[in-house]
């Protein structure tokens, strides 16, 4: 957008106003950059093709220097109060602090971090009609004088064997605003904290030394679609990069896979690059499997290996353009909705998910690689197989770890107004915010279309819907067709229904009106403006949220999903805890270091602030595995054994493309709380969604006394290590009791306890039933179980009886 077209709109917005107010670009919906290039798909020129099959996540090349490390940072709370010619060349900075880039100013002690949930930091000015629409007004007292702007500078080099080439500088994440100058001349202007934006500053570098100045703006118009539940944050918190492209050479490409139904067969196709250009495909064992060109841009290949999340099979594209190379590692995966039901790859497999926000305790928003690769570690170890991006783009490296390591992603926009709620003030129905709404959503595809691990595409969350959405899905449709698109506020629009936390009982109501016809006029509302349609598949997007000790009724959530073809699964609340460490200004006297303790929300005697409502995830800051994340990875599951009345044993296979036979099986005897034997069983090759017989162990009589409570435990291991998962990893455990009708070998079954055996004592406290070694206390003013014996052995006990 040229400046006068910038100068036009500020003045209609402040007719508008009824006021002289002129709006920043930091304070101007019609203003989202200047000069920024656009979207692509992530990719840098390498030096020769076989650099491209490596084993590294991204191959090395001399054309990508990162800027990260040390940069000299100033900060001001107020807007007025900031250095304003600190981008000059001549510029004295040498009583400015030094800050690590990429970080979270609030983490390194620049203002302070808040937590909210639904309400702004700021004030809400999201609707057009207000009199300061889209300021950034302070929440109290209503002025503009309290918007943190951290101005930064840092000095670069431009090796001298790019000469000739593009020079292009990359942020791959800023909050929320900012202005880039290099050398003194300003070179462009960006928002939309959670994608990457390039600028070409050929014209501007010179040889030798160059000054990098960016002045970030903490919020902005922008902020009213980042209203995410979320500790809040700004700075330069990504990678900061320069690279070098050849003049002529590739910007962005699309790559289009496609499967026959019988997976024997797969289509590659290749576009957006101008001129003539090459490709060839390479396989895992890196042959050559497939060429493409300008003159030929589709290939067919025979019998692929075909991605999944239980098997994620990658190809490597090299794409040459003259001297220009790149790469791009891709995966032949459909989905598509059939009937009632979501199919991936031909299967109905669902999406055993969690939710995950980008969150570090020690530097909030940014997340190193190390941690990525430990998040994908946990989900793999723990049945997990789908992410959403909760609500925003994630680091680019993060859709590349789960093409690699096999998880669906839920690939959500940075989309967000949830304060003004859903009905007549939602920022959907403004045409004010429709050109941020589409621009982010479209932003968002052009960037990850190629990761095989994209499955599913959200418009974002918790924000009226409207026109501006209806015109992104209008948008993403015509940029991807071969992925469903997600709307939460939006079912009728979008290709899959969604809702959020209903109970297990709406569940099973939402599985049976699946079943019924798509033409049916059966409805279910959820919201005053939404509904759910009959012969729709539905995705819960947020379920169970684990806040506390226990996920709640998972168990009972998944027998319901797994009961109705309509049920696609859903994605917990949420992955990690996102508590923030804070030091006390004490030393610990045991450790000797400063204590510090897990702080949420006012904390900071921020306000608003929402408190301890961002502990919600399965796994603690710091990645340790909690006792919610096992429940999860043992509901999760996918082989399951299951006993029928007549005592004979079943195993169910919920993996969509392993036989069960590719598990190591072992069985533990339990008598009386104490394993007695144990052994190992070969696992029956039992078909991916299906069940098989499974048979008893054979166990000798003499590995249990007369009496005993005796259960099995089945287990279920990896047989082959993975990327992530070692050999010997338990998948899967199920406990059978091995009452009634189990045989031991050469034993006949211990007989029940019957009604007979059972004895009632009463006195005016409590009430004691007794069945044998059994005796079970309890008292009558809570009606709670006070003591639990077996065998003359206290089990348990009521720590405050009679409470």
């Amino acid at each position: 957008m040229t400046k006068m077209r910038q100068l036009g709109v500020c003045a209609t917005l402040a007719l508008s106003f009824g006021s002289v107010f002129a709006a920043p670009e930091w304070e101007d919906p019609a203003v989202n950059s200047i000069n920024r290039l656009p979207a692509r798909t992530y990719s840098m020129p390498l030096s020769e093709e076989s650099d491209a099959l490596t084993a590294a996540l991204e191959p090395a090349t001399p054309w990508k220097k990162l800027l990260n490390g040390d940069w000299k940072i100033s900060w001001a709370g107020n807007p007025e109060l900031r250095v304003k010619d600190f981008w000059k060349v001549g510029f004295d900075d040498s009583t400015w602090e030094t800050i690590d880039v990429p970080s979270c100013v609030e983490t390194r002690g620049f203002g302070s971090p808040g937590y909210t949930n639904v309400r702004y930091p700021h004030k809400d000015c999201s609707n057009p009609k207000d009199a300061n629409f889209a300021r950034i007004l302070d929440r109290q007292s209503g002025k503009a004088d309290y918007n943190p702007v951290s101005s930064y500078r840092t000095t670069f080099e431009v090796p001298e064997n790019w000469t000739g080439r593009d020079i292009i500088l990359r942020f791959d994440g800023v909050y929320s605003a900012y202005y880039v100058w290099v050398n003194g001349e300003k070179v462009g202007y960006a928002e939309d904290s959670k994608l990457p934006s390039e600028f070409d500053i050929t014209a501007h570098v010179k040889p030798g030394r160059n000054l990098l100045a960016v002045e970030v703006y903490r919020w902005c118009d922008g902020s009213y679609l980042e209203d995410q539940d979320m500790f809040r944050f700004s700075g330069i918190f990504r990678d900061v990069s320069i690279w070098a492209k050849p003049k002529d050479g590739i910007w962005d490409f699309a790559v289009r896979t496609t499967l026959t139904d019988d997976l024997k067969s797969a289509a590659l196709a290749l576009a957006g690059i101008p001129g003539e250009w090459s490709a060839t495909l390479y396989d895992a064992a890196k042959k050559a499997v497939a060429t493409l060109s300008d003159a030929a841009p589709s290939a067919v290949l025979s019998n692929p290996s075909v991605w999944s999340a239980e098997t994620p099979c990658l190809y490597t594209l090299v794409v040459r353009k003259g001297d220009d190379i790149r790469m791009k590692r891709v995966g032949f995966k459909s989905q598509k909705i059939v009937g009632n039901a979501f199919v991936l790859n031909g299967r109905k497999i669902k999406l055993k998910g969690v939710n995950r926000h980008e969150a570090d305790p020690a530097d909030g928003r940014t997340v190193s690689l190390e941690t990525m690769i430990k998040d994908a570690e946990l989900m793999k170890r723990h049945n997990i197989n789908t992410v959403r991006t909760s609500h925003y783009p994630n680091d680019y490296r993060w859709y590349d770890l789960c093409d690699r390591y096999g998880l669906y992603l839920v690939a959500e926009a940075n989309v967000e107004g949830h304060e003004p709620a859903y009905g007549e003030n939602g920022l959907g129905r403004f045409p004010e915010w429709k050109k941020t709404i589409v621009e982010r959503n479209v932003r968002h595809v052009i960037c990850y279309r190629n990761n095989a691990a994209v499955t599913l595409w959200s418009l974002g969350n918790e924000t009226g819907h409207g026109d501006g959405f209806r015109a992104a899905i209008s948008a993403i449709r015509a940029l991807d067709p071969s992925r469903p698109i997600h709307w939460e506020r939006g079912n009728n629009d979008a290709d899959v229904d969604s809702c959020m936390y209903p109970s297990v009982d709406w569940v099973v109501a939402r599985g049976k009106l699946g079943d019924l016809p798509r033409d049916s006029a059966e409805k279910m509302k959820i919201w005053p403006t939404d509904e759910q349609s009959a012969g729709k598949p539905i995705f819960l997007c947020e379920y169970a949220h684990a806040m506390g000790n226990a996920v709640g009724n998972l168990a009972e959530y998944w027998d319901a999903i797994y009961s109705y073809d309509a049920l696609m699964g859903g994605c917990i609340w949420d992955w990690v805890d996102q508590a923030l460490w804070k030091e006390t200004g004490r030393v610990d006297p045991k450790t000797g270091k400063p204590e510090r303790f897990f702080a949420y929300g006012g904390d900071w005697d921020e306000q608003p602030n929402d408190g301890p409502f961002c502990c919600n995830g399965v796994v603690l800051p710091t990645r340790e595995v909690s006792a919610k994340l096992v429940e999860v990875a043992h509901v999760y599951r996918n082989l399951i054994v299951r006993k029928a009345s007549d005592g004979s044993l079943s195993l169910e296979n919920r993996f969509g493309f392993t036989s069960a036979d590719a598990f190591d099986g072992e069985w533990e005897l339990v008598a009386d709380g104490k394993t007695v034997a144990r052994g190992a069983f070969a696992v029956p090759a039992v078909a991916p969604l299906s069940r098989g017989a499974l048979a008893w162990p054979a166990i000798d009589r003499a590995a249990v006394a007369e009496g005993a409570e005796c259960f099995v435990n089945f287990i279920f291991k990896t047989r082959t290590a993975t990327d992530l998962v070692p050999a010997g990893w338990i998948v899967a455990r199920t406990q059978i009791d091995a009452g009634g009708a189990w045989r031991f070998a050469d034993v006949s079954p211990a007989e029940d306890a019957t009604a007979d055996g059972v004895k009632i004592a009463e006195d005016a406290r409590t009430v004691t039933v007794q069945a044998g070694p059994t005796k079970a206390v309890f008292c009558r003013k809570t009606g709670t179980l006070a003591r639990l014996e077996m065998k003359g052995r206290t089990i348990l006990k009521d720590a405050a009886p009679g409470l």
